[in-house]
This record gives structure tokens, C-alpha cells and sequence, in this order.
């Protein structure tokens, strides 16, 4: 096996020395040894689990509506979905706004967010259903319901 590229560890945001990948179903590449990154915690043979209770989230609509999404579907941003740097496609996420107690369900669908500093995207639908359209970043507590891989 190859070794993960140095630039590529710090794009992924991995704080181990070496990794070597195993690609999975998705097209995504996971360690296939334990590692960490910022959020997450891989380990072989285990579904990703994030550490994080609360995540620092923004919301993606009209630009985006209609265009293919990473796991290859379109992107309806009427629809209850989400994006994620790592979790599989198909991972359903229970979102809560602690600012007003609102909570909705979201599917990943997509890989994202592209911006330092958030770590989940959700369609417009989800940020009306949380009442964050106008403040466009909020703080949720997230609760993993099912991975793809459970």
C-alpha cells in the first residue's frame, strides 16, 4: 500500500505521522489503522463516530439546487439532507437548535462544508426547520440515529 501523501494528512486534518488508506464503498478513503482528526475517531473494522456533540453549522440552498452532490444524487435543497467532511452517505443526524429547542432529522448526502471552521452543511429546508435561515451559522448538538454501515 501507498503511503498518504503529507499534504494530503493535512487536508484531511489527520494529526497521526502515517496512514495507510482502504477504500470503502463510498469512494472515500478511510485509515485503515486507528488515527484522529479534528472531529472524528477511526478505528478498523468500527463505524465513524464523531466526537463532537455540537457542531458548528451553516446552510447551502439555491446555488447549489439541482446540481449533483458527492454521493451522486441531485441536490434538493428542499429536502432534510446535509453535507460531511467524513461520515458515510446515507448517515442520519439528529440536529438540535439549543437556541430554541427546534430539531429535525438530516440525511448526509454530500461532502462538505468547504469553509474553515464548520463542520456540517445542511439544505435550506433543515436550516427553516431550525429557524437558523437568517442567522446562516449556528451551533447544533448532533446525534448520530444510523450510519450506512449500522
Amino acid at each position: 500500500m501507498k503511503k498518504l501523501h503529507m499534504g494530503m494528512l493535512f487536508l484531511l486534518g489527520l494529526t497521526t505521522a502515517v496512514v495507510y488508506p482502504r477504500a470503502l464503498s463510498d469512494g472515500l478513503k478511510r485509515p485503515a489503522s486507528v488515527a484522529e482528526n479534528n472531529d472524528h475517531s477511526y478505528e478498523k473494522g468500527h463505524a465513524v463516530r464523531p466526537k463532537r456533540k455540537t457542531m458548528t453549522t451553516s446552510w447551502y440552498g439555491r446555488k447549489f439546487h439541482g446540481k449533483k452532490t458527492a454521493s451522486g444524487r441531485r441536490f434538493n435543497m428542499y429536502a432534510l439532507t446535509a453535507a460531511h467532511r467524513v461520515l458515510p452517505f446515507g448517515t442520519r443526524l439528529k440536529l438540535r437548535n439549543p437556541n430554541n429547542q427546534k430539531q429535525v432529522v438530516v440525511t448526509i448526502t454530500d461532502r462538505g462544508p468547504h469553509i474553515e471552521g464548520r463542520h456540517l452543511d445542511i439544505s435550506r429546508k433543515a436550516a427553516e426547520a431550525l429557524k437558523m435561515v437568517r442567522d446562516g451559522v449556528a451551533v447544533l448538538h448532533v446525534k448520530i440515529l444510523k450510519t450506512s454501515s449500522s
